[in-house]
């Protein structure tokens, strides 16, 4: 008992110690708050943005053009064309014209989905490289000067 009575006054003796310090309190507070504020700005310049996509719609339900609206009204993409079929999407990605392709598979519907408690599955091959997006132009725009 004797141990835990001296690391709990070893504990409070410090405790108070830093508590009247302004030094240790101002790099505390300031450093958590600064951090705090700042943490965002740093990796803002990597997170992808306007990344254009390749729709492949085979359902053309309703629901399909409302996911379609709701992906294209995201930050992170841009569906550049919706009325495409997979090879052509392929195509579109071979060209580096789009980054990804989202396939709607031709089930899609919500009472489907709902009255056979599944999950529909709207597969989405990405290019690794477009998460590098933002490095690689970064990288070059001392090249192109």
């Amino acid at each position: 008992m004797t141990i835990l009575n001296n690391i709990l006054a070893v504990s409070w003796h410090e405790f108070r110690v830093m508590c009247t310090r302004y030094s240790i309190l101002l790099v505390l507070s300031g450093g958590i708050f600064v951090y705090g504020l700042l943490y965002n700005y740093m990796y803002a310049p990597n997170v992808v943005r306007d990344a254009p996509v390749a729709v492949v719609d085979m359902s053309r339900t309703p629901l399909s053009r409302s996911y379609i609206r709701l992906l294209d009204a995201t930050p992170q993409a841009r569906v550049l064309t919706n009325n495409a079929d997979l090879p052509a999407a392929k195509e579109l990605m071979k060209y580096d014209e789009v980054v990804g392709i989202v396939y709607i598979p031709r089930i899609l519907t919500l009472v489907w989905g709902v009255v056979k408690k599944r999950y529909i599955l709207c597969t989405a091959p990405l290019r690794l490289s477009f998460i590098l997006l933002p490095c690689r132009k970064r990288l070059l725009e001392p090249c192109l000067l």
